[in-house]
């Protein structure tokens, strides 16, 4: 029998009270609380994305460990968000439309990215800020998915 005092919870962080608009250069423009335990959580950040293209503003964390806590927890649960994206990277940089995920040459594009994740190398990972890229692709996400 388990009881709730001795089950291990797992961690989990949330983007919430996400406000949207589209900017005058095409950019999504954004601020949001990443919430930690989902949207009834204690806020542990704030970010804002102004929509001209550039780096995410993070702060109201309680310092360094807080920040990494939530960078450790993105490395532990958004590999395949992560790679994801990268695969949509390489058909923009390809000028492709569509590509099989089986495709040689994009499992050649991935390989370093995808060993980059699982080592936590985020200088070798191609997003400026970690928290930053989590929140982003989230509020582009939802962007264009109710302008659709």
């Amino acid at each position: 029998m388990t009881t709730a005092s001795n089950q291990k919870t797992k961690e989990t962080y949330k983007v919430c009270k996400l406000k949207m608009r589209l900017s005058r250069d095409g950019w999504v423009s954004y601020n949001c609380e990443i919430r930690k335990g989902g949207s009834r959580g204690k806020t542990v950040a704030y970010v804002d994305q102004d929509g001209g293209g550039g780096s995410e503003f993070i702060y109201g964390y309680d310092g360094k460990e807080a920040l990494q806590e939530i960078k450790d927890w993105i490395w532990d649960n958004c590999r395949l968000m992560f790679l994801q994206y990268e695969t949509q990277c390489y058909l923009l940089t390809n000028n492709l439309q569509s590509v099989d995920n089986n495709d040689p040459k994009l499992l050649d594009y991935l390989k370093p990215k995808r060993k980059a994740w699982i080592n936590k190398e985020e200088e070798q990972v191609t997003c400026d800020d970690l928290v930053g890229w989590w929140a982003t692709l989230i509020a582009e996400e939802k962007y264009y998915s109710n302008h659709s």
